[in-house]
């Protein structure tokens, strides 16, 4: 028993490190040059936070032990931690774009590089991270002043509510591993849960290549 729960808190601690560096290699959307413009262009950005969404989910579905479709985990994984009011990011503009509109985004940027046709009777746009939100507010009123509702993205914005939501989903995993160390069905759970995903990481060969 002993031998089995050292090999868990090895598995636990692989686990744990492999999420803390995707966070650390996502982060680079923030990154800029001398004059504070950004480094990777708005869609290459908001395609790193989709992406993020996707691992984030297979890797929580796999936890859980479900199955569903990709677009299935994307939008149940964004429902539960992104579009939530424990989410500090989760604005009024997040409030108005549904699952499926961003989804709907998400598969134009990553299959086509585009930002989607009409959706919802809605327009999606980016724009730059620097645009100032009172300007950033007018395009959008200026837009529906000539009949096209429209909503106009800062990557960081979409990118630090994804962020937000990772971590949201650790503490509630925290949470369980501390009422792991008093119920035996929870530590259970959670020792095969952990265990599905450190056989997932090691069989996708997830693992990190440094410069």
């Amino acid at each position: 028993m002993l031998i089995l729960l050292k090999e868990h808190k090895k598995r636990d601690d692989a686990v744990f490190r492999f999420f803390k560096e995707i966070s650390e290699e996502t982060h680079c959307v923030v990154a800029k040059d001398s004059n504070g413009n950004d480094l990777i262009s708005a869609r290459v950005q908001m395609i790193i936070a989709f992406s993020l969404i996707d691992v984030l989910a297979n890797y929580w579905y796999e936890y859980r032990d479900c199955s569903g479709q990709t677009n299935e985990r994307a939008k149940s994984w964004y429902s539960t931690y992104c579009a939530t009011d424990k989410n500090e990011y989760y604005k009024e503009l997040w409030q108005e774009l549904s699952c499926n509109n961003l989804y709907k985004l998400r598969n134009s940027l990553i299959h086509f590089f585009g930002l989607g046709e009409r959706c919802e009777d809605t327009y999606i746009c980016l724009c730059q991270n620097n645009l100032p939100e009172d300007k950033r507010q007018k395009w959008q009123k200026d837009f529906l002043a000539k009949g096209r509702k429209t909503f106009i993205i800062r990557p960081r914005d979409f990118s630090n509510m994804v962020r937000e939501g990772a971590i949201l989903m650790l503490k509630e995993w925290t949470g369980i591993v501390r009422n792991a160390q008093t119920d035996e069905k929870t530590k259970q759970e959670h020792i095969e849960g952990i265990n599905r995903i450190w056989k997932k990481i090691n069989k996708e060969g997830a693992v990190r290549v440094d410069n």
